[in-house]
């Protein structure tokens, strides 16, 4: 029997149809995804008070199911990236990303997961370097400056606090200052542990500073 094309007609009528049926539904999800413009920043859920990260977590990158003019409207705050440490003890662990939004709905994060690293907190006390910044009034000088502490505590894993032995805090002047006063600094990490800023925490946030001022 000599082979005819038209041989099971409705089966490759059905098969070419639901070809260009699904090439639409390709292209159709392909134009409705979206890559969020900037980086998400990843956060950390249910840690446990006793642990700590031992370094920053990444940025990652989240792709939507939205029309790109609609994702003009967005802005990070719309979107939140986390990891969950529920009853993670010591050590490395992978864990999942997700993203919390309202009415979006996310098709890809990439990564999808990353790896932390989690270590016991420690605390210990650091002293408090002043950093003069500006002038006083001319003719007058600075007789003593003097903290309501001298040191402060800092709380972190191991690795980062026992790198840390002071903090500073910024005193400034602006020129017109003539006479004695009291006001608020902020101690924080020296520019070298910058990266730390996230993972190290110190108490006091603020320390009162008592500056003597006279000719």
């Amino acid at each position: 029997m000599k082979y005819s094309i038209l041989n099971n007609l409705h089966i490759k009528i059905l098969a070419l149809l639901s070809a260009i049926v699904l090439w639409f539904i390709v292209i159709t999800v392909e134009n409705n995804v979206v890559k969020f413009p900037e980086k998400i920043q990843v956060e950390v859920i249910n840690l446990s008070k006793n642990l700590s990260l031992e370094g920053q977590l990444p940025k990652v990158d989240v792709y939507l199911k939205m029309d790109k003019e609609e994702v003009k409207n967005l802005s990070t705050s719309d979107l939140k990236a986390f990891v969950n440490l529920k009853n993670l003890s010591i050590g490395k662990h992978t864990v999942k990303v997700n993203i919390e939004g309202q009415n979006i709905k996310v098709l890809k994060i990439e990564p999808k997961e990353i790896e932390v690293n989690l270590a016991p907190i420690i605390e210990k006390e650091v002293t408090i370097k002043i950093e003069k910044e500006g002038k006083i009034k001319p003719d007058f000088k600075i007789k003593e400056i003097k903290t309501e502490v001298d040191k402060v505590k800092i709380r972190g894993t191991q690795s980062k606090v026992d790198k840390i032995n002071e903090v500073i805090a910024k005193l400034q002047f602006n020129g017109n200052e003539d006479k004695t006063f009291t006001t608020i600094i902020k101690p924080t990490l020296n520019e070298e542990f910058k990266d730390y800023d996230s993972l190290i925490t110190i108490t006091p946030q603020q320390v009162a500073v008592n500056v003597v001022i006279d000719k």
